[in-house]
């Protein structure tokens, strides 16, 4: 009888060139203490490999043997001298995934300190469990695909030299290399996902098809193939319709826009291209936010995208996400640490009929009342700032601060000829002769009416016009508007000038939106 070698048998699946190609000069091997990970770890080492091999093992602290264990580990290896790096997770919680971030998140910091690429220990069996896995998840190509032998995460190498060896023959190698072994007792649990896959069904499978995991992973190389073609299709699509905006660790905590979409580009994709484009994108927002969409997510906005009826609307997804609709524009946006969607399960897709509507002006609103008289004087209206107002009579030109580093400048200008393109685009012109004086600055109110001045004057509700021109919510929001002693918005700072600029030589008043180093109430007066 001939008793096989395991570890020529390993050597020869393995490909060991593609280990000594990296050019990573250390190898962080991720260390559980069970039988693939132990192979691994004796495997790694025995090959004679250039390259430095570093041990890692991270305690969850989910179960009362788990410092003992982690101990012996630790002891078994420093009697083959080698080191062992333990990582603790301080706020151990149940759930799988919560569990394997914490695990990458040390594994990864591990590798970035040293330099080097994650060795781990997924096997030919690990890629059946995660097919079916990502099967009952609706799982993209990419994720159907399975494990690569090599890819990316957060910035780390991580190579998977077991990928396409099963099981069984990492427990014949470790039985003959009499490799000490500590099973996680939970593996055996069925209440986790994985584990009911690997000990409920893929047995009932294999034992009336034999050959279901090689079929499998038969498949899953197929599918590979057809996502390694759609691939550059798809990124090419994404590059188009797409702006990724980076996250800072400050950002994370007070929010920031992440993804913007031009969804000019989505409507004009067939339904085949379209399906495809957000299961690219969401595996496009997992691996650079952390974004996990489900299929129903994607669907919802790909409506809230094609609503005719629906200019502008909110999505909220999990945790602190929302999509929000701009006309024309989809963003995903990160709210601040203080503020939540309020949906915790991946299964949310908000209102789709949240159209929404124009804000009333709250109450810590800004209003600041500019005269033309020369006697420069000022006062407060001291109810007024009670209520939230910080109402100044302003009776001379200059500039007055309306909120932190923003002023509003007033200045007289005359001109002997009509007022030009760049001067209109900058600040607000306006005839001084027309203007009824004292002027309003302040954000907007339900029923304000623009009053353009032309030779045949006429008015229109500055909602109306907001809509017209395609303006977001959150513009409307922060924008100022300029308001005549009659009620009248006679222009929009930044954004809309109402006055005709053919009327030609006379005296203008010019006003303008001024940013200032210094955040004091008064910028001149």
């Amino acid at each position: 009888m001939v008793v096989r070698n395991n570890k020529e048998g390993l050597q020869q699946k393995v490909n060991r060139d593609a280990l000594l190609d990296l050019k990573e000069e250390v190898l962080v091997v991720a260390l559980s203490g069970g039988v693939d990970s132990m192979t691994l770890a004796d495997f790694l080492f025995s090959l004679s490999l250039p390259q430095t091999i570093i041990l890692a093992h991270f305690d969850h602290h989910l179960r009362p043997t788990s410092t003992k264990q982690a101990n012996e580990i630790v002891a078994y290896w420093q009697e083959r001298g080698q080191q062992v790096i333990v990582g603790e997770w301080e706020t151990p919680s149940p759930g799988e995934q919560v569990a394997r971030e914490a695990r990458y998140d040390f594994l990864t910091q591990i590798a970035k300190e040293k330099q080097g690429a994650l060795v781990t220990a997924h096997h030919l069996d690990d890629q059946v469990e995660t097919f079916f896995l990502k099967l009952f998840r609706k799982s993209s190509l990419k994720g159907l695909s399975g494990m690569p032998h090599m890819s990316i995460d957060l910035g780390v190498p991580i190579i998977r030299p077991f990928r396409d060896i099963p099981k069984k023959q990492l427990e014949e190698y470790a039985k003959q290399q009499h490799l000490p072994i500590w099973e996680d007792e939970t593996n055996n649990d069925t209440i986790y996902a994985r584990n009911w896959v690997r000990n409920s069904l893929l047995p009932v499978i294999t034992e009336r098809f034999q050959q279901a995991p090689q079929s499998v992973t038969t498949v899953m190389g197929d599918i590979e193939a057809a996502e390694h073609i759609v691939r550059p299709i798809m990124a090419n699509i994404i590059q188009k319709s797409c702006l990724f905006h980076p996250i800072s660790v400050e950002q994370k905590e007070t929010g920031a826009r992440a993804i913007e979409i031009d969804t000019n580009v989505i409507t004009e994709l067939s339904v085949y291209e379209e399906r495809l484009f957000w299961q690219a994108l969401a595996d496009e927002a997992q691996t650079r936010y952390g974004i996990d969409l489900s299929r129903k997510q994607t669907q919802a906005i790909s409506q809230l995208i094609r609503s005719e009826t629906t200019a502008q609307g909110t999505l909220s997804l999990n945790g602190r996400w929302q999509v929000i609709k701009r006309y024309e524009i989809v963003v995903f946006e990160l709210l601040p640490c203080s503020k939540s969607t309020g949906n915790s399960t991946g299964n949310s897709t908000g209102n789709l009929n949240s159209k929404v509507t124009s804000s009333k002006v709250s109450g810590n609103a800004i209003e600041k009342e500019l005269k033309p008289q020369q006697t420069a004087t000022k006062s407060f209206d001291i109810a007024a700032q009670q209520e939230g107002f910080a109402r100044v009579d302003c009776q001379s030109f200059g500039s007055y601060n309306l909120t932190g580093n923003l002023s509003v400048k007033i200045t007289r200008l005359s001109l002997n000829s009509r007022p030009t393109k760049g001067m209109i685009e900058t600040q607000l012109i306006y005839p001084n002769d027309l203007i009824n004086w004292p002027l309003t600055v302040r954000h907007r109110k339900p029923g304000d009416q623009l009053f353009f001045q032309a030779k045949k004057s006429f008015h229109q509700k500055v909602n109306r016009w907001f809509i017209n021109h395609k303006i977001s919510n959150e513009v409307r929001d922060e924008a100022w508007l300029v308001v005549d002693s009659d009620a009248n918005v006679i222009g929009i700072l930044d954004h809309l000038n109402t006055v005709d600029p053919t009327l030609g030589e006379r005296d203008y008043i010019a006003i303008s939106l001024v940013k200032t180093e210094s955040s004091e109430n008064e910028a001149s007066h």
